[in-house]
């Protein structure tokens, strides 16, 4: 697909991976719409890149159909200066704002597990789901997913090795093992 004044949606853009992506797709000619929730940081990504800023949490309930209206809106009045090849909606969407969780798997609490589902998997389904039929109907148009995982530190892991043959007992029961709680920065 040709990037040169695709209108483009980069969700998770003020920081990290989505910031690196406006950054190579303004450099590509595309014409952005960013959005994420750091407003100032947003603005700073909008500012380098040409693009446009939509501050949003899409964790909040109902965040993805009110990006949607602003994302429509934004394609109606951007201040590009010629018509691009989407102007009734977005060529690009990429999804790839997302939470993570450090520590413990057993220690996430429940809000936090709702909140990593809402903006893992249920918003950029939404999102997806609202901004497709226009690409569909123009008969073009790219979605990308960039996933996120979940990891808990290695200071939470424990490591069991058997200690080295010689210490083993004499015997032919299993070797003993030695377990202890990694840490690492």
């Amino acid at each position: 697909m040709r990037l040169t004044g695709a209108i483009t949606l980069v969700t998770g853009a003020s920081s990290g991976i989505g910031a690196a992506t406006a950054t190579a797709l303004g450099a590509a000619g595309a014409r952005l719409l960013l959005t994420g929730r750091d407003a100032a940081r947003l603005a700073e990504v909008a500012r380098q890149t040409g693009g446009v800023a939509l501050p949003a949490d899409l964790a909040a309930p109902g965040a993805p159909a009110r990006l949607a209206e602003a994302v429509f809106q934004a394609v109606q009045t951007a201040p590009w200066e010629q018509p691009g090849p989407g102007k009734d909606g977005i060529d690009v969407l990429v999804n790839n704002a997302g939470l993570g969780w450090a520590g413990p798997l057993g220690d996430i609490p429940a809000a936090k597990i709702t909140e990593l589902i809402a903006v893992n998997l249920a918003a950029p389904m939404e999102l997806t789901k609202l901004l497709l039929p226009g690409m569909i109907k123009r008969g073009r148009g790219r979605v990308v997913f960039v996933p996120r995982s979940l990891a808990s530190p290695a200071s939470a892991v424990r490591r069991c090795t058997p200690p080295p043959r010689r210490a083993w007992p004499p015997s032919r029961k299993a070797s003993p093992t030695r377990c202890a709680t990694t840490v690492s920065g």
